[in-house]
């Protein structure tokens, strides 16, 4: 069986939010048609920190915009991008349309299990928010991978064997798990799912713009799962 860590000590109930060793997020649906977003994070579950847009059929739109705060008036902090006609994303990080810093995560397997991209730890925040290059750039970049997981749940939670939409996030090139998304499936109409941050040993302290590009990989990865389930119901029609 996989684990994320084996020094990590065990939650044995829900009573148990966030681990001193990681951070969680949790992604709801912000109203009946399960279209936008709004995410918290443990433990102030009722406070919305981001709000999510989803875009369908707008020409020349990101797929999906994150704003900080309860709706799309928030400030931008991130989009993501379907390439149209193409398995490749682009996710972007900045403060507005004309200042992102964009990275592609690509499809790694045919059946849509596995993704990869690569994060700039050095991309640091200066003291305005900003997303900036840190001038040292000490550290290089990482490679990452999402693969579709059914033995890792979140915060030692085992997820359903039958979804498809759950997550954990490997660094390349150690296999070691740094985050795992897990679908809710059909325990809450109105809650997507919940994403684990682990405080790895290199990682921690990279600060938001790290959670950030961590928690747009695993919208992506979920979205693009999401689509391609209706689309395939719209081709049984």
């Amino acid at each position: 069986m996989e684990s994320k860590t084996s020094s990590r000590p065990s939650s044995s109930s829900s009573s148990h939010p966030q681990s001193p060793d990681s951070t969680i997020y949790h992604i709801y649906f912000d109203n009946i048609v399960h279209t936008n977003f709004t995410i918290t994070k443990s433990p102030a579950k009722q406070t919305p920190l981001y709000y999510v847009q989803n875009s369908y059929f707008t020409p020349n739109t990101p797929d999906m915009t994150l704003h900080a705060g309860t709706n799309q008036s928030g400030p931008l902090l991130a989009q993501c991008k379907f390439v149209l006609f193409s398995t490749g994303t682009k996710i972007g990080l900045g403060n507005g349309v004309d200042d992102m810093i964009w990275e592609d995560l690509t499809r790694e397997s045919k059946d849509h299990s596995r993704y990869r991209y690569e994060i700039d730890l050095d991309m640091d925040e200066d003291e305005s928010g900003n997303v900036t290059v840190s001038k040292k750039r000490s550290r290089p970049r990482r490679a990452f991978l999402w693969k579709r997981t059914h033995s890792v749940g979140v915060d030692d939670s085992m997820p359903s064997k039958l979804s498809t939409s759950n997550f954990k996030l490997v660094e390349e090139e150690t296999g070691e798990v740094v985050a795992v998304f897990a679908n809710n499936g059909a325990k809450s109409w109105r809650k997507k799912g919940k994403l684990e941050i682990l405080h790895k040993e290199g990682l921690v302290g990279k600060g938001r713009r790290f959670e950030l590009m961590v928690l747009m990989g695993a919208l992506a990865v979920v979205e693009r799962e999401r689509r391609r389930g209706m689309q395939w119901r719209y081709d049984q029609l």
